[in-house]
């Protein structure tokens, strides 16, 4: 769920709040390559000034309740993927 909210503070233009959510997934799995992707490539952005921290510009709310609202049905979806396999699931 962090690597979704990465991604939805990206869009809102929190910047730094984004790369603290992907290296929260890093702690708490190194080998994610995604989270790994996207905290480098936004941690070298922010260290040439590339983009700001700060909290997004006109229209980012608008963009941003679009992106939550598709990363919580993705992490809502995982969740319950996850939830069925644990469960050892069967068909009737």
């Amino acid at each position: 769920a962090h690597y979704y909210l990465g991604h939805v503070a990206l869009q809102l233009g929190q910047h730094d709040r984004a790369l603290a959510k992907f290296n929260e997934v890093l702690e708490k799995n190194r080998n994610h390559v995604d989270a790994q992707r996207e905290a480098r490539l936004l941690q070298r952005r922010l260290e040439r000034g590339d983009v700001g921290s700060g909290k997004g510009g006109p229209g980012a709310t608008v963009t941003a309740t679009a992106t939550a609202t598709a990363a919580a049905a993705a992490a809502a979806t995982a969740t319950a993927t996850a939830t069925g396999r644990s469960r050892g699931s069967s068909a009737g």
